[in-house]
């Protein structure tokens, strides 16, 4: 088990200025801003990577999940916190952490590692040869990141387009004929990749939590069982949860139902 992140430049940047801020207010009140300083959310995350040091790992736990419960929604604080998880035993919950970590950072190799010690029994599908290419580079990067890679190349035809129909020179206009084909290329290699992250990182899932899961062809307990999933399995969500069931996608491709309290979204 890869062991937890100290740093985070993710997580200073989302908080950085509290502690600036921090030492401002005990500048000004006293005693009042020290107290704002001890309770900043990095003083709060060194807390927890230091209980997690001592092996204190339910209450760096509640240090972490504490973080996420007042909006840290950083990469590093969910991969401690399924470190945490992992290490008291909670494969599924652990898995989801980590999966969280890596819809925020897919390059996040510990979080890939750690979510493979946690889920042996579910391996990633490798796709078709010919396909993996794609398939790794479309892990490597975020929605976020090949949507300005595909905004830039936009612009570069839409600007080298328009120069060449505005300027007279032959030569600027050779110049922006090959910025807009080159614009034009990079809009149609990182577009599709745009397309497909997006739709990974907005799709439904969720992590099966429960020890032993029995899925079922409807939502009851008086419907037909399916399949028997394990701690840690992801599963697709079709439908929200109705009376206390979720209809979810089966690791075979069929639908099928589960309780809601044995599946936590991610």
């Amino acid at each position: 088990m890869n062991t937890i992140e100290t740093t985070s430049r993710r997580f200073r940047r989302r908080f950085g200025l509290a502690p600036r801020l921090a030492g401002l207010a005990s500048i000004l009140f006293g005693l009042a801003g020290g107290a704002f300083a001890i309770d900043s959310p990095q003083a709060r995350f060194q807390a927890a990577n230091e209980a997690y040091k001592a092996q204190k790992y339910e209450e760096a736990l509640q240090g972490y999940e504490g973080l996420i419960a007042d909006g840290a929604r950083d990469s590093t604080v969910y991969y401690n916190a399924g470190c945490a998880l992992a290490q008291l035993g909670r494969r599924g919950r652990a898995a989801a952490m980590f999966e969280r970590a890596l819809k925020l950072e897919p390059r996040f190799e510990d979080a890939r590692d750690n979510l493979r010690r946690v889920r042996p029994e579910a391996p990633e599908r490798e796709p078709f040869f010919l396909l993996a290419p794609f398939a790794a580079l479309s892990r490597a990067f975020s929605a976020e990141t090949f949507f300005l890679l595909a905004a830039a190349g936009y612009w570069l035809l839409a600007l080298g387009a328009g120069c060449r129909i505005l300027l007279e020179s032959a030569a600027w206009r050779r110049i922006a004929g090959a910025a807009a084909g080159l614009g034009l290329a990079v809009l149609l290699v990182f577009g599709p990749f745009f397309l497909h992250a997006s739709a990974r990182e907005t799709r439904a899932e969720a992590i099966v939590i429960a020890d032993k899961t029995q899925t079922r062809s409807g939502p009851s307990e008086a419907f037909l069982e399916q399949d028997l999933l394990s701690e840690g399995i992801k599963v697709r969500i079709l439908e929200p949860a109705r009376e206390g069931w979720v209809k979810i996608q089966l690791p075979g491709g069929a639908p099928g139902y589960v309780p809601e309290s044995a599946i936590e979204a991610i």
